[in-house]
């Protein structure tokens, strides 16, 4: 209550801004990439290659590279989580890189936006 210069009593609005939290629903797409690569032409110095670009909803990438100079197939597999789109590159090469000629990128997964 607030009093004028007569001495009377008035009310007034007072307003009070209150914050308030309120919860974000955030999700997370996880995903596991599961490959067999086979080696054709094994021998010495005759290696099999498959990298994997993975480009992340905020705009990042990260590679994966995976490996087989063997005769038999190999397993690899690989796991994260928001994704945009992953793509795969196959190519031969030697025991530490890939050298030879690459199939160029090929989509393995885009998530829908």
């Amino acid at each position: 209550m607030l009093q004028d210069h007569k001495g009377d009593r008035h009310c007034k609005w007072v307003v009070k801004k209150v914050g308030k939290k309120v919860w974000e629903w955030r999700y997370r797409e996880f995903f596991t990439v599961h490959s067999t690569l086979v080696n054709h032409k094994s021998g010495r110095g005759k290696c099999a290659w498959e990298t994997f670009k993975v480009v992340h909803e905020n705009g990042s990438s990260s590679f994966k590279s995976f490996a087989n100079c063997g005769r038999h197939p190999r397993h690899f597999s690989f796991s994260g989580k928001n994704a945009a789109h992953i793509s795969v590159d196959v190519s031969r090469g030697d025991h530490s890189r890939p050298t030879g000629v690459h199939s160029g990128w090929e989509s393995v997964h885009h998530a829908g936006v």
